[in-house]
């Protein structure tokens, strides 16, 4: 399956990688290739990944998957006819309801 990468998350592989440049160059280059290694797979094998669902979103049919050799960060995306949509690449301390799905409302008065 075709392979495409949304804005959204390129801008996460490219700050991951910013930040773990700062301390180990060669650590945020594994992690890009990790993260164009799972693409691959994901294209190759796409129902493969978790299922995902969010309260209230408008994403349906996420999935998700782990970056190999980074357990902690995990691939979003989604299977839209013939293209897999990756959506975000988001660390897994990172709230994806808070994400993907209806903000959280708070539960003080107004």
């Amino acid at each position: 399956m075709r392979v495409i990468v949304s804005p959204k998350a390129r801008a996460d592989l490219k700050a991951y990688a910013t930040y773990l440049r700062w301390d180990n160059p060669a650590l945020s280059d594994r992690f890009l290739q990790a993260a164009r290694s799972a693409f691959r797979a994901i294209g190759e094998h796409p129902r493969a990944g978790r299922p995902r669902a969010f309260e209230g979103s408008t994403f349906t049919g996420m999935r998700s998957i782990s970056l190999p050799g980074f357990r902690n960060h995990l691939v979003f995306y989604q299977v839209i006819d013939k293209r897999v949509r990756i959506v975000r690449v988001l660390h897994g301390a990172m709230d994806a309801d808070a994400v993907f799905g209806q903000p959280r409302r708070s539960s003080r008065g107004p």
